[in-house]
């Protein structure tokens, strides 16, 4: 077992293309030896496994995850780490029994995780539906990261926010200052969809200040970047800007919603008109009196 999970690894972290025949032939001899995987080479088999973007549906993978939450106390916290994201990435689907043994694992780890494994750990647990005890965690997650939130990299930033989000934990000043320092400094570098997730989490936080003018910036690079976007995630992002307090926008910008409203208004659905309405209120936007009539007539036909 040690040395089939030894060979994978070697194969992933080499980056090598699996063949088929490869995949079968290992996946077959791994099977009729999956019993006999300790703890270690489970968790260093699946997380290879994901690097190497297997789907979650092979038979190897679906008999190794039901040997996870029996085996999660028996792994390092970087080991954990590895094993979640794996799970997340292959989409598994877990019971209640094996939520409650994970996160009781998590729970015993989360002081010794590294600032990666830990960001990791909370984007895993996000992904795979996990119902973590946010009012128990809250005080950790924020303790841990105002201790490297500005070291982390753009996604990983993006990571623990929507973490943060999903386990309904506001961020402490401290995180928050750090977190938009540093996405102020690397706001030219972030894509459309990097923009609509930071708004969008942040909108979902009950106490959010802006520092450094983030909600400009966002707006600019949203509008750098969103120009060919859905409706629906332009609409999304929009009224994130305006619950996290975005007010007296530059005239461009202005300009350039207000463009976007009105050619996209005969595609809108009521939900869109209403919407595009609320947001135009929330910002403070100068719509021409013709866009206006026309959502307001899509609102009142519906």
């Amino acid at each position: 077992a040690k040395n089939l999970a030894d060979v994978m690894y070697s194969v992933a972290s080499l980056d090598l293309k699996l063949e088929d025949l490869f995949l079968r032939t290992f996946e077959a001899r791994a099977i009729k030896q999956v019993r006999s995987f300790q703890a270690h080479e489970t968790s260093l088999l699946l997380w290879s496994l994901a690097l190497l973007g297997v789907n979650g549906r092979n038979t190897l993978v679906e008999r190794l995850s039901k040997r996870v939450a029996p085996i999660a106390n028996d792994l390092s916290p970087h080991e954990l780490a590895n094993m979640l994201v794996a799970l997340a990435k292959f989409g598994s689907a877990l019971s209640e029994e094996e939520t409650g043994r994970l996160l009781e694992a998590v729970e015993r780890s989360m002081e010794r995780l590294t600032p990666v494994d830990f960001v990791d750990t909370l984007w895993a647990v996000n992904e795979l539906g996990m119902k973590a005890p946010g009012n128990v965690w809250g005080i950790t997650m924020n303790r841990k990261c105002s201790m490297f939130a500005e070291d982390l990299e753009v996604a990983q930033q993006l990571r623990m926010l929507e973490a943060f989000a999903h386990m309904k934990v506001d961020p402490n000043e401290t995180v928050s200052e750090q977190v938009q320092r540093k996405l102020n400094a690397k706001h030219l570098e972030l894509g459309e969809k990097e923009v609509k997730a930071l708004v969008t989490a942040c909108a979902k936080f009950q106490v959010f200040k802006p520092t450094g003018g983030f909600e400009v910036k966002m707006a600019d690079r949203m509008a750098e970047t969103m120009g060919h976007s859905s409706t629906p995630d332009i609409l999304a992002t929009l009224m994130g800007l305006a619950t996290i307090g975005l007010r007296n926008v530059k005239q461009d910008f202005d300009r350039w919603v207000c463009e976007m409203i009105h050619a996209r208004t005969p595609e809108m659905t009521l939900q869109d008109a209403l919407n595009a309405l609320w947001v135009i209120s929330k910002i403070g936007l100068h719509p021409s009196a013709g866009t206006l009539s026309v959502l307001k007539k899509t609102d009142s036909s519906a």
